[in-house]
Order: structure tokens, then C-alpha cells, then sequence
């Protein structure tokens, strides 16, 4: 995971961005972002590197080592940041995740949302999936929101 680090730093710092913007960003503790950076972080799972690279504009596989070029995969194909999820809810999805910084059922949700609308749809279908998400997180009705996790976890395999 050293080039992960490595690349990890060089693309933060030449967005001029900081260790804790990054993490606030990406929805991970500066703890996080600086353990992986110096690379005492040895293995991190995909939902991670998802956000990592998702915000710092990068593809996964060049986070990795695996594309020379930050807007290309492995396969050599451009991945368009206009697919990327819209920001109109950035703000809702960053409210959520402080009014609910203890469950981690609602944090994984969340996440699993921003990796299928970054990765997998980014249709009109995919942002109302996000939208009705939203206004099922502010009722924090539990059953509903653990049959949504359910779901979620199905569309990104």
C-alpha cells in the first residue's frame, strides 16, 4: 500500500488540500487519511478507496498503481467526472452523517449510496435512490433503514 500513500499525498497536496479536509471530504477521520498516507495502514477495503479516489477526482486504479493516469482505469477508459453523483445533496449527506456520527448501520448506508450513484448509476433512477435515502435517514425509522442496508450492500457486489 506504499503507492497508495504516495499518490494519496501527492494528489491532496496538488488540489491543495489538507489531511482534514480530505478525510472531511471523503468521509473519514484525518486519522485515516494520515495512517494510509505514511502507510501504517496496510490494507484498506474498496468503500474507502471509493471515496478516496472519488474525492480527490481520481480513479481507483490510479490510487492504486494500477493506471498511470488519473482519469483512466486499468482498461485505459476515461472515466467523466460529469457522471459523478450531484452535489446538490453534499451538504444533506454531510448533515446525516453528523446527526448520526455514532451509527455506523447509517454511515455504512450512506456510503454505500455514494459508491453505487459514483461507480454503478448515474441515472435519474440513481439519484432518486438517493433523494428517498435522504428522507428515510431524517425519520430514522431503524427497520426501514436496516432493509435499505440490505439493499445497498446487494447493488454494489
Amino acid at each position: 500500500m506504499k503507492i497508495l500513500g504516495e499518490k494519496l499525498a501527492k494528489e491532496r497536496k496538488k488540489k491543495g488540500m489538507t489531511q482534514d479536509e480530505l478525510a472531511k471530504k471523503a468521509y473519514l477521520s484525518k486519522q485515516t487519511i494520515s495512517n494510509i498516507e505514511r502507510g501504517i495502514t496496510k490494507n484498506i477495503n474498496e468503500t474507502v478507496l471509493n471515496l478516496l479516489s472519488f474525492a480527490l477526482f481520481v480513479t481507483p486504479d490510479y490510487l492504486v498503481g494500477k493506471s498511470e493516469y488519473p482519469d483512466k482505469n486499468s482498461k485505459g477508459l476515461i472515466v467523466p467526472y460529469s457522471m459523478l453523483p450531484p452535489w446538490d445533496y453534499d451538504f444533506e449527506i454531510k448533515e446525516l452523517m453528523k446527526a448520526h456520527s455514532n451509527n455506523r448501520i447509517v454511515e455504512t448506508l450512506i456510503r454505500n449510496i455514494i459508491h453505487y450513484l459514483t461507480y454503478v448509476d448515474h441515472s435519474d433512477c440513481g439519484v432518486k435512490i438517493l433523494e428517498n435515502t435522504i428522507s428515510i435517514l431524517k425519520k430514522e425509522d431503524k427497520k426501514t433503514i436496516d432493509i435499505l442496508l440490505k439493499i445497498t450492500k446487494g447493488l454494489n457486489e
